[in-house]
């Protein structure tokens, strides 16, 4: 086993189990999206400003947050970064619902969308490096990489610039 993955898993299966755990998470996300507006407006009592506001403040904290996550799945590894994850978004499902329940307001629902940035951008962290090793060749390989992930959203944002 090395990072956390058996030895005799190959780049295939890995990249069928990268493909397999995308799809879930993105429907899931999908769905959670899907009646987001809904439930701030009718549950949470919010208008579409303040729906607006604290759809801005998830994605505010995507791009804030998604930089160091990965540098953790890099550091520590993608299992502690998926575990992560896993946490932060029942954590953050549960500041949301007690949001609407306890009446808590804006700032719940703020408090509960950063939290969801966060736990997302924990999974990208750990999925993400998972198949650039497997990409490279190196499906197995613990390396430190935390500069890769920072060099390649540098790239991507400054893509097409030259």
């Amino acid at each position: 086993m090395v990072d956390g993955v058996p030895a005799h898993y190959g780049p295939q299966r890995i990249i069928r189990v990268y493909v397999a755990t995308n799809a879930l998470f993105t429907l899931s996300a999908s769905l959670i999206w899907a009646v987001n507006t809904l439930f701030l407006l009718r549950a949470g009592g919010m208008s579409f400003a303040l729906v607006f506001v604290i759809n801005a403040v998830y994605t505010a904290s995507q791009m804030l947050f998604e930089v160091p996550t990965g540098v953790i799945a890099d550091t520590m590894g993608r299992k502690l970064s998926f575990l992560l994850s896993i946490g932060i978004l029942v954590l953050s499902t549960l500041v949301y619902v007690l949001s609407a329940q306890l009446h808590w307001g804006f700032w719940g629902f703020v408090v509960g969308s950063v939290l969801i940035g966060l736990g997302f951008t924990f999974q990208t962290g750990a999925v993400s490096l998972t198949l650039g090793l497997v990409v490279r060749g190196r499906p197995h390989h613990g390396i430190n990489v935390a500069h890769n992930h920072g060099q390649a959203a540098l790239h991507a944002a400054t893509d097409g610039l030259h």
